[in-house]
């Protein structure tokens, strides 16, 4: 069985892959030099994760760049930290495409995709995401839009069925309030109650609090099977 580690290095490099087919097809005539964007979290609640992937993708360009790189130039990459934070992430991709002059952005999760898909679709840059399920790059992504893993419908759907196959009637959810994670509670509820559950306990909540027993209150006051 592969392991994660092995699973998101082989997701990053099929990433790569297409950053390089798609950004390449935008056109580099002229160019000395492959601009390539990161913008990842590499500090903030995704660090521990964002860290990782870039150290891949920076292993990544050294091999290609050590055969040589991409039509005989070298990738060159323009790095930007969103600390996990929606306007650092808009901020960093502006800088990316207006200043460094990238032909595509690689990395950036769901809640920055969707910030940033107009700005980037606008200048023609694409966008490509190894982590970014949100739904609303299947209904409205557009042609710059790329990623490398699955849909979270399909993970909400899954989380519904096991609920429903587990025996339990009533679910409260409660759901931190960042994109990829509404993205998840949405279809799990959808699904849910096209199968004839009920949510007794439906709560949008904010990361970062130092309390939650409001929310916590009102699971215990509706008693669901299943939180």
């Amino acid at each position: 069985m592969l392991s994660r580690t092995k699973v998101v290095r082989t997701v990053l490099v099929v990433g790569l892959g297409l950053a390089l087919l798609v950004g390449l097809s935008v056109g580099v005539a002229r160019a000395e030099e492959v601009r390539f964007g990161v913008l990842t979290s590499l500090s903030g609640p995704l660090g521990t994760e964002g860290k990782p992937c870039f150290e891949t993708i920076q292993w990544t360009v050294e091999e290609i760049n050590g055969f040589g790189g991409p039509l005989g130039m070298p990738i060159k990459l323009f790095v930007a930290d969103t600390a996990t934070d929606v306007e650092r992430g808009i901020t960093g991709a502006r800088k990316l495409i207006t200043m460094d002059r990238v032909i595509n952005i690689i990395g950036p999760s769901s809640s920055i995709v969707v910030a940033i898909m107009k700005f980037a679709a606008d200048n023609e840059v694409p966008v490509i995401s190894h982590w970014s399920g949100s739904t609303r790059l299947t209904t409205s992504g557009g042609e710059y839009q790329f990623r490398t893993c699955p849909d979270d419908y399909f993970e909400g759907e899954v989380a519904a069925r096991f609920m429903w196959d587990e025996g339990f009637r009533k679910a409260a959810v409660i759901t931190l309030d960042t994109e990829d994670t509404i993205s998840i509670s949405d279809a799990l509820k959808k699904r849910f109650a096209a199968m004839g559950g009920e949510i007794v306990v439906d709560e949008l909540v904010v990361g970062g609090q130092t309390t939650y027993r409001t929310a916590a209150r009102k699971v215990l006051a509706k008693r669901p099977d299943v939180l």
